[in-house]
């Protein structure tokens, strides 16, 4: 497992915790290894590259984070794929800690029900 994955773990579970229950959040499984024939079908299906870690549904407006480590940087895929959604109304984030997504999350004036501990 990689530090990305660890984080991307850790963030979910603290979500199921912390976000009220009018709100959903999910991750869009969109990486990971494929044969050509099963990338192709996906593809097909509307996988779209770039797309963020999370997404989060509240209220009128999808929020997107995505998770990076310390040394992680975007894709070009994702990069555009965040001037899509911005474009399209969406909050993006990218997040490099669980801390930051708290901090992210208050500032887009989520009602949390669970907070980081100090």
């Amino acid at each position: 497992m990689t530090a990305e994955d660890a984080l991307q773990i850790t963030v979910m579970k603290w979500l199921k915790l912390a976000l009220s229950a009018d709100a959903v959040a999910f991750h869009p499984a969109n990486g990971g290894s494929r044969n050509p024939i099963e990338g192709a079908k996906l593809k097909a299906m509307g996988v779209v590259a770039g797309a963020p870690d999370i997404v989060i549904f509240w209220g009128e407006r999808p929020y997107c984070i995505e998770l990076k480590t310390s040394t992680g940087r975007q894709r070009p895929n994702q990069k555009e794929f965040e001037e899509n959604a911005r474009k399209a109304g969406a909050l993006y984030q990218l997040c490099r800690s669980l801390d930051e997504v708290e901090g992210v999350l208050l500032g887009w004036g989520f009602p949390l029900r669970g907070r980081i501990a100090a």
